[in-house]
C-alpha cells in the first residue's frame, strides 16, 4: 500500500484516541532515532548528533501528554548491530526496552534514513527483532524514513526508493507496508510528525488497541530458547564432529610428520654422502688445480725470460737500425749537398751560356764583315774546331755515360738500403735540385768556349 492510500486511512482512524500509547525507537546508528523521538514528544529528551559513534548508548524513555490527552511514552535504544557491542548485548538492551515500556509497546518504529543505501546491519536489524521477540512481532513494526529532503534533493519519490532495493521491499512488506517519511529539519516537518501519529493510531486500531505483552514475549522467549538449545545441540553436535575431525586431521599430521622426518632424515643422509663425495672430488681437483697452476708458473716464468731476451735483442736491432738510419741520413745530407753544389754550377752555365750568346752573336757580325779569304779561313778553323767539338762531346758522352752509370749503382745501393730512389728523385726536382744537369751542361759549356776559342 501507497503513502497516498494509506492517507485515505487516516481519517477513519484520526478522531479515535488512546488513554496511553508506547512506542520503541529502533535502528542503526546515526539515522535519527532520538530526533525523531524528540519530534513526537515536541520537546528535547534525547541526546541527538551527526557523529560515527552513537549518542545513545542504552536504552532511555521520555513521556509527554499530547493534545487529545494521550500520554506518549518513547523508549530510544541503542544502534542495533552497534560496531562497539555485541550482538547478545544489543538483545539484552532491547529487552529491558520492553521493561521500560510496562506492561508493553504498542509500536515498534523501525527508522530508515532515505536514500541510504539498506545495509547489512539494517537487514539484521529486522532479523533480530524477529529472532527476540518472535515473528507476530512484525504486526507492531512501522517504517519510518528520515532526511525526507534528500528525497526531494535526489528527484526520487519514496516509492521509488523502496523498489530500488529488493530486500527493502520485502521489509516493507513485512510491515504490511506501514511506512512514513518525516523532514528533520524542514518547514513540513510537523505535518510529517501528524501524519506518523496519524498511521500509529491506525496500526494501533488494526492491532485492535492491543500492545506487544510480557507473555508474547515470553512465548517468543520459550520458542527462542528453544531455537537456542537446538542450536547448542547443534553446535554441541558440530563441536563433536570438530573435535573428531581435529583429532583425524592430528594423527594424520603426525603420520605425516614421521614419514617427512623419514624422509628429510634420509635426505639428509644422501645429501651428507653426496657432500664427502664432493668434497673428495674437490681435493682431486684442488691438487690438480695447484699442480696446473705450477706448471703455469713455470710457463710464465719461462715466456718472461723469453720475452726479456727478445727485448733486448728487439733494442740491439733496433739500436743497429738507428745506426743504420743515421748512415743513411748523412748520405742523403751529402747527396743534397751535392745537389746543391750542382745547383750552383748549373746557375753559372746558364749565365756563361748568356755571355757565350752575346759573344757568338758579336763574332757572327765581324765574321759577316770580314773578307771572302778570311771568312774562307774562318770557316776551315771552325769545321777542325766543329771536328774537334764532335771528338770532344763523343768523349764527353762517354765520360757521362759512366758517371750516369755510377750514379745508377748509387741508387741501386740507395735501394738497398731502404730508400725509394724515384721518390728521392720526386723531392729534388721538386725541390728544384738540379745537380746532374749542371754538370752536363757545364761539360758541354767547356767544348763551347773551346769551339769559339774564348774563355770565361
Amino acid at each position: 500500500m501507497t503513502v497516498e492510500k494509506k492517507a485515505c486511512a487516516f481519517t477513519k482512524w484520526h478522531e479515535i484516541s488512546l488513554a496511553e500509547m508506547r512506542i520503541v525507537l529502533v535502528g542503526k546508528t546515526g539515522v535519527g532515532k532520538s530526533l525523531l523521538g524528540n519530534r513526537l514528544l515536541q520537546k528535547t529528551v534525547f541526546e541527538s548528533g551527526g557523529l560515527a559513534k552513537s549518542t545513545t548508548s542504552q536504552c532511555k524513555s521520555g513521556e509527554t501528554i499530547l493534545h487529545d490527552n494521550t500520554n506518549l511514552l518513547v523508549v530510544d535504544t541503542p544502534g542495533m548491530f552497534d560496531t562497539s557491542k555485541s550482538n547478545e548485548e544489543t538483545i539484552k538492551e532491547l529487552t529491558q526496552c520492553v521493561a521500560l515500556s510496562v506492561p508493553g509497546p504498542h509500536l515498534f518504529f523501525f527508522v530508515l534514513k532515505a536514500c541510504a543505501r539498506f545495509t547489512e546491519e539494517e537487514q539484521n536489524t529486522i532479523k533480530a527483532l524477529k529472532d527476540g521477540f518472535g515473528a507476530d512481532v512484525m504486526s507492531y513494526v512501522m517504517v519510518i524514513f528520515t532526511c525526507k529532503d534528500s528525497l526531494e534533493h535526489n528527484k526520487m519519490s519514496i516509492e521509488g526508493y523502496i523498489n530500488s532495493s529488493d530486500e527493502l521491499k520485502r521489509t516493507i512488506e513485512d510491515c504490511h507496508g506501514r511506512f512514513a517519511v518525516i523532514d528533520n529539519w524542514g518547514e513540513s516537518r510537523e505535518a510529517d510528525t501528524s501524519q506518523i501519529m496519524e498511521l500509529a493510531n491506525t496500526t494501533i486500531s488494526e492491532n485492535q488497541n492491543k500492545f506487544y505483552t510480557t507473555d508474547m514475549f515470553k512465548e517468543a522467549e520459550a520458542v527462542t530458547k528453544e531455537r537456542m538449545r537446538t542450536l547448542k545441540e547443534e553446535k554441541r553436535q558440530e563441536k563433536i564432529k570438530l573435535e573428531e575431525q581435529s583429532k583425524r586431521i592430528e594423527e594424520e599430521g603426525l603420520r605425516k610428520k614421521q614419514d617427512l622426518e623419514k624422509q628429510m632424515k634420509y635426505q639428509i643422509d644422501q645429501y651428507l654422502k653426496d657432500m664427502k663425495t664432493k668434497d673428495e672430488e674437490f681435493s682431486l681437483l684442488r691438487e690438480r688445480y695447484e699442480t696446473e697452476q705450477a706448471q703455469s708458473t713455470d710457463v710464465l716464468r719461462r715466456l718472461q725470460l723469453e720475452r726479456a731476451s727478445q727485448k733486448e735483442k728487439d733494442q740491439g736491432m733496433l739500436l743497429c737500425q738507428e745506426i743504420e738510419n743515421e748512415n743513411i741520413s748523412q748520405q742523403r745530407n751529402e747527396e743534397q749537398q751535392n745537389i746543391k753544389s750542382e745547383e750552383q754550377h748549373f746557375e753559372a752555365l746558364r749565365t756563361n751560356e748568356d755571355k757565350l750568346k752575346r759573344k757568338w752573336k758579336r763574332e757572327k757580325k765581324k765574321n759577316e764583315a770580314m773578307p771572302r779569304d778570311e771568312a774562307k779561313k774562318r770557316k776551315l778553323e771552325k769545321e777542325e774546331i766543329e771536328k774537334e767539338y764532335v771528338d770532344k762531346f763523343k768523349e764527353l758522352e762517354e765520360d757521362l755515360l759512366r758517371q750516369k752509370a755510377e750514379i745508377e749503382e748509387s741508387m741501386k745501393k740507395l735501394q738497398e738500403q731502404n730508400l725509394d730512389y724515384r721518390q728521392l728523385v720526386r723531392e729534388e726536382i721538386e725541390n728544384g735540385h738540379f745537380g746532374m744537369l749542371e754538370s752536363l751542361f757545364k761539360k758541354i759549356g767547356q767544348m763551347f768556349r773551346l769551339l769559339v776559342g774564348i774563355d770565361e
